[in-house]
């Protein structure tokens, strides 16, 4: 998981916040639903559903196995990496204001449409992992893997700081 630069997960981002001490920002009152997929999961749904002749024109919904609210997901994170988790809510208002005033900088890193997606819930109401066979990742096994780190993201990590 990328931590370290612009192309963050809001995920990554929060693990950035936490190891750095800084309070987390969630947007509303934080509960807001969400369904995490595990990258290998969707690669697999992508596998199976190219080699399954019946998926063609057809819409999978890729949803994980826990439904879980924002601020759930900020303090699964903070107990996995052993931090001290201080969320920080965000009402709406300032919210809004934070995406119209950075939807008019370079490159939009929050707009006002990035506001009103995270105001809204994010679960699918059909499993497509299920109707391809595919056995969910729960987010919790995930986690900690995540925080770790593996041999082969720091040596991507480090082909990247030379690209760069």
């Amino acid at each position: 998981m990328r931590v370290k630069d612009a192309r963050q997960t809001f995920l990554g981002i929060w693990i950035k916040q936490l190891i750095q001490g800084d309070p987390i920002k969630v947007y509303g009152d934080g509960l807001q639903i969400r369904d995490l997929n595990y990258v290998d999961d969707v690669v697999e749904a992508f596998m199976r559903a190219l080699a399954d002749r019946s998926t063609i024109g057809k819409s999978l919904d890729l949803c994980g196995p826990d439904v879980m609210t924002l601020e759930q997901i900020v303090r699964l994170t903070a107990r996995a990496a052993n931090l001290p988790c201080h969320i920080l809510p965000l009402p709406d208002f300032v919210a809004a204001l934070q995406g119209a005033v950075m939807g008019m900088l370079p490159g939009k890193p929050f707009s006002s449409d990035n506001y009103r997606s995270l105001a809204l819930d994010s679960v699918p109401e059909r499993d497509g992992l299920g109707a391809l066979g595919i056995a969910k990742t729960p987010v919790g096994a995930i986690v900690p893997t995540l925080l770790a780190g593996d041999d082969k993201q720091k040596h991507l990590d480090l082909l990247r700081q030379r690209r760069a």
